[in-house]
């Protein structure tokens, strides 16, 4: 009997086995289908309406404008709004939201200056006309949706004005909170730890059963008088 016969006989003596032991075949097939769809809807880097706030302190047509402008690109979406700054913080400190926009009240003549801008030939040095139209706090604990707000800092605002701006200059001012380097390991280390806590205590757990097992302790408590929810 060759090496090849040998292998086989005891390839098919295990799907003998396993056929007969059906709750590890079912645990074989649906354990890695169930990760399978855990981990495929729950690993989405396409960061998709970050429940943010708005501080519109201009109260105008413009501002209503600007808010369903931002809104349609589906990267964020307004849930809340408050009257002040401290406020808004005070909700991303409580992780209600993850940003804030606030608008400024001169947002009619940020507009203005923004829009001249955009068609100036020659750069100009002057502070005013550079300055953004309005201001996002980003909690930046997370670096995904830190990012993702980022990417709205220079959204064009052709809508606004029915022809196409400068992309040059920025749109909005972007300030982060709690992360402002934004380093990825203020986010990775703690679902690290979470996830080698758990492979740490599935290799323990198993490493002690069979020592148990080799030592005869499983005897031992089976044959102790007690119940075996107790």
């Amino acid at each position: 009997m060759n090496s090849y016969t040998r292998i086989k006989a005891i390839l098919f003596k295990e799907l003998l086995q396993l056929r007969r032991d059906s709750m590890t075949l079912r645990m074989i097939i649906a354990i890695p289908l169930i990760q399978l769809l855990l981990f495929g809807y729950a690993i989405n880097t396409n960061v998709r309406e970050i429940p943010v706030a708005v501080v519109d302190q201009s109260h105008t047509a413009l501002s209503r404008v600007l808010q369903q402008t931002i809104a349609a690109t589906q990267v964020v979406k307004f849930t809340q709004q408050f009257t002040h700054v401290e406020a808004a913080q005070a909700a991303i400190a409580r992780a209600e939201i993850r940003a804030v926009l606030v608008i400024p009240a001169d947002l009619d003549n940020r507009l203005a200056r923004h829009q001249s801008a955009g068609f100036a030939t020659i750069a100009s040095s002057d502070e005013e006309t550079s300055r953004p139209v309005a201001q996002w706090v980003v909690d930046g604990s997370d670096t995904m949706i830190a990012a993702a707000v980022k990417s709205l800092r220079a959204m064009p605002l052709g809508e606004l004005f029915r022809r196409p701006v400068n992309r040059t200059t920025p749109t909005f001012e972007v300030t982060l909170l709690y992360n402002p380097e934004q380093r990825t390991v203020v986010n990775i280390v703690p679902g690290l730890v979470g996830i080698i806590l758990t492979m740490t205590m599935i290799m323990f757990t198993s490493a002690a059963i069979v020592r148990e097992r080799e030592r005869g302790n499983l005897e031992m408590l089976i044959t102790t008088p007690i119940k075996s929810i107790e």
